[in-house]
Protein backbone atom coordinates (compact mmCIF):
# COMPACT_ATOMS: atom_id res chain seq x y z
CA UNK A 1 0.00 0.00 0.00
CA UNK A 2 2.71 2.69 1.15
CA UNK A 3 4.98 1.34 -2.12
CA UNK A 4 1.68 2.28 -4.19
CA UNK A 5 0.76 5.55 -2.93
CA UNK A 6 4.46 6.94 -3.23
CA UNK A 7 4.51 5.09 -6.54
CA UNK A 8 1.34 7.17 -7.35
CA UNK A 9 2.98 10.52 -6.10
CA UNK A 10 6.13 10.08 -7.88
CA UNK A 11 5.13 9.39 -11.58
CA UNK A 12 3.35 12.59 -11.23
CA UNK A 13 5.69 14.30 -10.26
CA UNK A 14 8.17 13.04 -12.89
CA UNK A 15 5.70 14.13 -15.38
CA UNK A 16 5.80 17.35 -13.66
CA UNK A 17 9.62 17.93 -13.70
CA UNK A 18 10.06 17.81 -10.50
CA UNK A 19 12.13 15.46 -7.91
CA UNK A 20 10.67 12.52 -6.81
CA UNK A 21 9.07 12.52 -3.09
CA UNK A 22 10.81 9.81 -0.43
CA UNK A 23 8.41 8.34 2.35
CA UNK A 24 8.66 9.35 5.99
CA UNK A 25 7.34 7.42 8.60
CA UNK A 26 7.16 10.03 11.11
CA UNK A 27 4.54 11.74 8.53
CA UNK A 28 2.94 8.25 8.62
CA UNK A 29 2.43 8.07 11.30
CA UNK A 30 1.11 11.42 12.29
CA UNK A 31 -1.33 11.05 8.95
CA UNK A 32 -2.64 7.61 10.17
CA UNK A 33 -3.34 8.96 13.65
CA UNK A 34 -5.55 12.19 11.38
CA UNK A 35 -6.91 8.93 9.28
CA UNK A 36 -8.17 7.06 12.53
CA UNK A 37 -9.57 10.28 14.07
CA UNK A 38 -11.83 11.18 11.05
CA UNK A 39 -12.93 7.05 10.88
CA UNK A 40 -13.82 7.48 14.48
CA UNK A 41 -15.68 10.61 14.81
CA UNK A 42 -17.10 10.99 10.96
CA UNK A 43 -16.00 14.20 10.70
CA UNK A 44 -13.92 15.09 7.40
CA UNK A 45 -11.71 18.35 7.55
CA UNK A 46 -8.01 19.23 7.72
CA UNK A 47 -6.16 18.68 10.96
CA UNK A 48 -5.32 21.65 13.15
CA UNK A 49 -1.63 22.82 12.88
CA UNK A 50 0.77 22.04 16.32
CA UNK A 51 2.26 24.97 18.09
CA UNK A 52 6.22 24.16 18.12
CA UNK A 53 6.03 21.85 15.34
CA UNK A 54 6.89 22.40 11.38
CA UNK A 55 3.82 23.01 9.13
CA UNK A 56 3.18 20.40 7.21
CA UNK A 57 1.14 19.85 3.73
CA UNK A 58 -2.05 17.77 4.06
CA UNK A 59 -4.48 16.03 1.52
CA UNK A 60 -7.17 14.39 2.14
CA UNK A 61 -9.69 11.79 0.43
CA UNK A 62 -12.45 9.71 1.13
CA UNK A 63 -14.71 7.03 -0.54
CA UNK A 64 -16.69 4.01 0.02
CA UNK A 65 -14.91 1.17 1.75
CA UNK A 66 -13.05 -1.31 -0.42
CA UNK A 67 -14.11 0.02 -4.07
CA UNK A 68 -10.93 2.08 -4.41
CA UNK A 69 -7.28 0.83 -5.58
CA UNK A 70 -4.56 3.29 -3.75
CA UNK A 71 -3.83 5.10 -7.21
CA UNK A 72 -7.41 5.57 -7.91
CA UNK A 73 -7.41 7.64 -4.57
CA UNK A 74 -3.96 9.89 -5.78
CA UNK A 75 -5.90 10.09 -8.94
CA UNK A 76 -8.52 12.44 -7.94
CA UNK A 77 -6.06 14.74 -6.43
CA UNK A 78 -4.25 14.46 -9.53
CA UNK A 79 -7.49 14.99 -12.08
CA UNK A 80 -7.19 18.58 -10.77
CA UNK A 81 -4.34 19.04 -12.96
CA UNK A 82 -7.29 20.47 -15.68
CA UNK A 83 -7.77 23.33 -14.16
CA UNK A 84 -3.97 24.27 -13.51
CA UNK A 85 -1.88 26.72 -15.24
CA UNK A 86 1.73 27.64 -14.72
CA UNK A 87 2.59 30.48 -12.61
CA UNK A 88 3.01 31.49 -8.81
CA UNK A 89 0.28 30.50 -6.43
CA UNK A 90 -2.26 31.05 -5.67
CA UNK A 91 -2.27 31.71 -9.23
CA UNK A 92 -2.70 28.95 -10.56
CA UNK A 93 -6.36 27.75 -10.90
CA UNK A 94 -8.03 28.82 -14.60
CA UNK A 95 -11.22 28.56 -12.50
CA UNK A 96 -9.89 31.52 -10.40
CA UNK A 97 -10.31 29.11 -7.20
CA UNK A 98 -7.28 28.04 -5.72
CA UNK A 99 -9.11 25.56 -3.93
CA UNK A 100 -10.21 24.12 -7.31
CA UNK A 101 -6.30 22.58 -7.72
CA UNK A 102 -4.55 23.27 -4.32
CA UNK A 103 -4.30 19.42 -3.81
CA UNK A 104 -2.61 19.04 -7.23
CA UNK A 105 -0.07 21.92 -6.18
CA UNK A 106 0.41 19.95 -2.98
CA UNK A 107 0.88 16.75 -4.76
CA UNK A 108 3.49 18.59 -7.33
CA UNK A 109 5.28 21.38 -5.33
CA UNK A 110 8.54 21.17 -6.08
CA UNK A 111 10.22 21.76 -2.18
CA UNK A 112 8.14 18.63 -1.19
CA UNK A 113 10.57 16.61 -0.61
CA UNK A 114 9.01 13.69 1.68
CA UNK A 115 5.33 12.02 2.30
CA UNK A 116 3.66 10.06 4.52
CA UNK A 117 0.21 8.18 4.30
CA UNK A 118 -2.30 6.85 6.61
CA UNK A 119 -5.64 4.57 5.56
CA UNK A 120 -8.69 4.14 7.65
CA UNK A 121 -11.98 2.88 7.72
CA UNK A 122 -15.03 3.04 9.20
CA UNK A 123 -18.34 1.32 7.64
CA UNK A 124 -19.37 4.08 5.84
CA UNK A 125 -16.02 5.61 4.71
CA UNK A 126 -12.09 4.92 3.95
CA UNK A 127 -10.21 7.60 4.66
CA UNK A 128 -6.74 8.22 3.02
CA UNK A 129 -4.41 11.59 4.85
CA UNK A 130 -1.07 12.32 2.91
CA UNK A 131 1.06 14.66 5.06
CA UNK A 132 3.65 16.23 3.14
CA UNK A 133 7.21 18.12 4.45
CA UNK A 134 7.77 20.77 3.29
CA UNK A 135 4.42 22.13 2.72
CA UNK A 136 3.09 23.18 -0.53
CA UNK A 137 0.90 25.78 -1.23
CA UNK A 138 3.13 28.93 -0.74
CA UNK A 139 1.98 32.05 -1.57
CA UNK A 140 4.37 34.13 -3.93
CA UNK A 141 6.02 30.78 -4.76
CA UNK A 142 6.31 28.64 -8.15
CA UNK A 143 4.82 24.83 -7.63
CA UNK A 144 7.47 23.65 -9.79
CA UNK A 145 10.34 25.52 -7.90
CA UNK A 146 12.52 23.11 -6.04
CA UNK A 147 15.38 25.40 -5.07
CA UNK A 148 15.30 29.00 -3.48
CA UNK A 149 16.95 30.68 -6.76
CA UNK A 150 13.81 29.71 -8.40
CA UNK A 151 11.46 29.63 -5.88
CA UNK A 152 10.13 32.91 -6.29
CA UNK A 153 8.92 34.12 -9.24
CA UNK A 154 8.72 38.00 -10.73
CA UNK A 155 5.04 39.27 -9.89
CA UNK A 156 2.38 38.71 -12.34
CA UNK A 157 1.19 42.43 -13.53
CA UNK A 158 -1.22 43.63 -10.71
CA UNK A 159 -0.37 41.36 -8.37
CA UNK A 160 1.65 42.64 -4.78
CA UNK A 161 5.19 41.93 -3.90
CA UNK A 162 5.66 40.07 -0.50
CA UNK A 163 9.29 40.72 1.29
CA UNK A 164 9.00 37.16 2.39
CA UNK A 165 6.80 33.90 1.39
CA UNK A 166 3.37 33.37 3.55
CA UNK A 167 3.25 30.13 4.16
CA UNK A 168 -0.56 28.60 4.17
CA UNK A 169 -1.03 25.00 4.38
CA UNK A 170 -3.84 23.75 2.13
CA UNK A 171 -6.48 23.87 4.77
CA UNK A 172 -5.58 27.61 6.28
CA UNK A 173 -5.77 28.95 2.66
CA UNK A 174 -9.06 26.90 1.91
CA UNK A 175 -10.28 28.48 5.22
CA UNK A 176 -9.15 31.71 3.97
CA UNK A 177 -10.29 32.09 0.70
CA UNK A 178 -13.60 30.47 0.55
CA UNK A 179 -16.09 28.26 2.30
CA UNK A 180 -17.28 27.01 -0.77
CA UNK A 181 -16.41 24.67 -3.38
CA UNK A 182 -18.85 26.13 -6.22
CA UNK A 183 -19.33 21.90 -7.31
CA UNK A 184 -15.69 22.25 -9.10
CA UNK A 185 -14.65 19.24 -8.27
CA UNK A 186 -17.95 17.48 -8.82
CA UNK A 187 -17.14 14.41 -11.35
CA UNK A 188 -20.16 12.76 -13.07
CA UNK A 189 -21.94 10.71 -10.37
CA UNK A 190 -22.32 7.09 -9.74
CA UNK A 191 -25.07 4.91 -11.11
CA UNK A 192 -26.64 5.53 -7.41
CA UNK A 193 -26.53 9.41 -7.26
CA UNK A 194 -29.38 11.68 -6.62
CA UNK A 195 -30.22 13.83 -9.48
CA UNK A 196 -27.94 16.55 -10.78
CA UNK A 197 -27.95 19.90 -8.66
CA UNK A 198 -26.01 22.50 -8.72
CA UNK A 199 -25.95 22.80 -4.58
CA UNK A 200 -22.49 24.33 -3.68
CA UNK A 201 -20.24 21.72 -1.38
CA UNK A 202 -19.72 23.00 1.89
CA UNK A 203 -15.33 23.05 2.58
CA UNK A 204 -14.86 21.41 5.67
CA UNK A 205 -11.32 23.02 5.76
CA UNK A 206 -13.22 26.10 6.28
CA UNK A 207 -13.54 25.57 10.08
CA UNK A 208 -12.03 22.84 11.91
CA UNK A 209 -13.96 22.02 14.53
CA UNK A 210 -17.20 19.52 14.70
CA UNK A 211 -18.80 21.03 11.32
CA UNK A 212 -20.72 19.14 8.87
CA UNK A 213 -20.53 18.85 5.20
CA UNK A 214 -21.92 18.39 2.02
CA UNK A 215 -19.45 16.93 -0.63
CA UNK A 216 -19.38 16.57 -4.12
CA UNK A 217 -19.17 13.38 -5.23
CA UNK A 218 -18.03 11.52 -8.24
CA UNK A 219 -16.26 8.35 -9.45
CA UNK A 220 -12.42 8.08 -8.27
CA UNK A 221 -12.13 6.22 -11.87
CA UNK A 222 -12.43 9.24 -13.90
CA UNK A 223 -9.06 10.45 -15.56
CA UNK A 224 -9.96 14.15 -15.66
CA UNK A 225 -11.99 17.17 -14.27
CA UNK A 226 -14.48 18.49 -16.65
CA UNK A 227 -16.04 22.03 -16.43
CA UNK A 228 -19.28 20.91 -18.28
CA UNK A 229 -20.21 18.06 -16.25
CA UNK A 230 -23.06 18.35 -14.04
CA UNK A 231 -22.29 18.20 -9.88
CA UNK A 232 -24.44 15.55 -8.59
CA UNK A 233 -24.28 14.45 -4.99
CA UNK A 234 -24.56 10.93 -3.63
CA UNK A 235 -25.56 10.04 -0.14
CA UNK A 236 -23.44 7.95 2.12
CA UNK A 237 -25.10 4.74 1.35
CA UNK A 238 -24.22 5.00 -2.32
CA UNK A 239 -21.19 2.43 -3.61
CA UNK A 240 -18.38 3.70 -5.61
CA UNK A 241 -18.34 7.33 -4.44
CA UNK A 242 -15.21 9.57 -3.41
CA UNK A 243 -15.29 13.02 -2.33
CA UNK A 244 -12.32 15.26 -1.31
CA UNK A 245 -12.18 17.95 0.62
CA UNK A 246 -10.29 21.57 -0.51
Amino acid sequence: MNDRLLDSHNRERALAGVPALRWNGDLAQRAQAWADHLAATGRFEHSPNVPGRPLEGENIWGGTPGAFRPESMVDLWIAEKEYFVPGVFPRNSRTGRPQDVSHYTQLIWGRSGEVGCGLAQSDREEILVCRYSEPGNVRGRDPFAHDWQRAFAPPAPGQSTLRLPFAMSTASFAGASSALIEGATALRGSADALPSVSAPAVSSAASRGPRGTVPAYGEASVTSLSSSASPSICGWMSKNCSWLTD
